[in-house]
Order: structure tokens, then sequence, then C-alpha cells
């Protein structure tokens, strides 16, 4: 017949996946070819992946740049120190004001040289007493011959009332040579007498060294005021504004009269008690 040779189409059996091996063997060169040197496929964290790490020296050894920094770079202390001694000297005093204590401005006058020529002064202006070491070292220091400092014209106030027990005239003496003092307060210093105040009004020629208390200073240290037998000194009368000799017993008019001859500057005086 005419259909006879038509089959019926039936569909395909299903075949079996034989796939999966293949799949495995292109897994298989994949890697073979991912673990040779040259890749044949380029990724795009081939160009962002840091480089291979160098042979680093070790931490103790410097490396060639760091040696080339270190020895062109400066150090911070040494910027630091440049900027300080650019700063003007009224710059330098205003900053000085907000200083309060004594060991702070003793901590910037060790800054720079501009800053010890600024605050010398100020840390001589008005020295604080309260035991009588560090009156010696005081009058030792204004004793020199060459000083770093003409420390004795920074000297504008002194209050020696603290160590009213200790002070003597040949002490006091040795406190004439501070040419611009203004003020001085002497209060309870019984063991002053005419002779003392006079030579530090009017000055005059040291004939004799002074030994302090032995009980006033710690052990083992010298009390000798250094100041050479014979040196002149010249006297503060003339600069004087103001002094407080209250409860001074054993002075007499020699001394008031000395005081109206050598302070014609004189503003303020007190002879209480």
């Amino acid at each position: 017949m005419m259909f006879s040779n038509l089959r019926l189409s039936q569909p395909p059996a299903t075949q079996p996946n034989n796939n999966k091996p293949q799949q495995q063997q292109i897994l298989a060169a994949q890697q073979h070819h991912n673990s040779s040197p040259l890749p044949t496929q380029v990724h795009a964290a081939m160009f962002f992946a840091p480089s291979p790490p160098d042979i680093k020296a070790p931490p103790h050894s410097p490396t060639k740049s760091s040696l080339s920094l270190s020895t062109t770079s400066p150090q911070p202390d040494a910027l630091a120190l440049a900027v300080a001694q650019t700063i003007p000297s009224e710059l330098i005093l205003h900053i000085f004001k907000y200083v309060t204590t004594t060991r702070d401005l003793r901590n910037c006058l060790l800054a720079c040289r501009a800053w010890c020529h600024c605050g010398v002064e100020l840390f001589w202006h008005k020295p604080v007493f309260y035991n009588p070491y560090p009156l010696v070292r005081m009058i030792c220091v204004l004793g020199l011959v060459n000083p770093t400092f003409p420390y004795a014209l920074f000297v504008r106030r002194l209050n020696l009332s603290n160590l009213s027990e200790d002070v003597s005239d040949s002490i006091l003496a040795r406190l004439a040579g501070c040419e611009r003092l203004e003020r001085i307060t002497l209060a309870g210093c019984r063991k002053l007498t005419d002779s003392g105040l006079c030579k530090l009004l009017e000055g005059g020629t040291v004939v004799q060294t002074v030994v302090g208390d032995d009980n006033a200073t710690p052990p083992n240290s010298t009390t000798t005021i250094a100041i050479p037998q014979g040196a002149l000194v010249p006297g503060c009368g003339a600069t004087l504004i103001a002094m407080d000799l209250s409860d001074l017993t054993e002075l007499t008019d020699v001394a008031i009269l000395a005081i109206a001859e050598r302070c014609p500057r004189l503003q303020g005086l007190n002879l209480s008690n």
C-alpha cells in the first residue's frame, strides 16, 4: 500500500548521560592550565592583586631608603626648636604671662637661647624664700665675677619676712648689689641693726665673708658667701620705692636718717612696732 512504507515516528529513547566524564576531563584540563606558569585566561584580579612581596630585610637592619631619609630629614625635636627660636620676643613675653609657677618658668628657660634671654629676668624678678639655703645660694650667684647674666640687676622685689630669724646685717649687706631693687620687706627681722641697713642703702666695700648658720642648710654643705673681699657694692637706696621695716626693734635714728638721705624715690615706709 501506499502507506506501507510509512512508519510511525516514535520518540527517541533516552540516552544515558555520558557528559559527566567529559566534564571531569574539562575541569582537569582547566586545573592543569591554571597550574601552568603561563595562564591561558586573563582575569581582572591579575591587574589589581598586589605583586608578590620581595625579600624583606630583618626589622633591626634599616634599608637604604630609610637610612637616606633618617640622615636628611630633621627630627621633630629639632623642628620644634627651630620654630621656638623664630618667635618674636614680644610674643615670648606674652606667653610667659600665662606661666604661673616657678617650675614651669624654669622649664621654659631651658627650651632654647631666645626663651632664656626673655625669661631670665622674670625668673629673678621676685625670688621667694622659705628657708635660708636658697637665699645663701642666690647671694653666691650674685657674687660671681663673670656671671652669664647680670642677675643682680634683675632683682626688683625681696621679701625676707619668712627668714626673720636668719637674716643678719652681714647677709643684708650682700644684697646691696641689687641696684634696681624697688621693694624690700624685712618685717620681723629682729637681728638687723643700723649697720646692715645702712650698707644695704649706701653700699661700700665688703671686708669679710659671711658664714651662715650650719643648722639652716642641708648637712655637709658650705654656706660661705662667695663675694671677694674688697669688692665694691654700689647700694640700692636710689631705686627703692617701698620698705617694710616693721618689728625691727634694733633700729635707731641713724637708720632713719640714712633712709631719708639715700632713698629719694621712696614712697612707702612701714616702721610700726
